[in-house]
């Protein structure tokens, strides 16, 4: 039986990944965080860590974001994804939703909502278990 929520960060980023891990240092949530480069490598990742979250960029190299959203949602319906990008225009925001987002995160103006969607999910899967 799983005990702690997972969380697998998709981004090239580094400063993301900074960011989101002093997000989350500010709620009440201990959540493993495991990385990924590249939709391919997520998808693996994905196959052997079995994140409860998936938070994903859009502009991917390889495999864009949306089209990893798009895996996710077939195959691994248990995990929750949240697009976290700077991509906003709401074409993208639409397409996202369309194919089954949970979340669209603004990376410029929103990472604060993060820390609250976590502690939300994180409550969920604790009640769960």
């Amino acid at each position: 039986m799983k005990n702690q929520f997972k969380i697998l960060l998709v981004d090239e980023s580094h400063f993301t990944y900074y960011n989101l891990c002093e997000v989350l240092k500010q709620s009440n949530t201990a959540p493993i965080i495991q990385t990924a480069i590249s939709g391919e490598v997520a998808e693996k990742e994905i196959n052997s860590f079995h994140p409860d979250l998936v938070i994903t960029e859009i502009d991917l190299g390889g495999k864009s974001g949306i089209e990893l959203l798009k895996s996710i949602k077939t195959k691994h319906h248990n995990s929750k994804v949240m697009v976290l990008t700077h991509f906003t225009l709401n074409r993208y925001r639409k397409e996202c939703e369309l194919n089954g987002a949970d979340y669209f995160i603004d990376k410029g103006t929103e990472m604060d909502k993060i820390s609250g969607i976590v502690e939300k999910l994180t409550y969920q899967f604790k009640t769960a278990c």
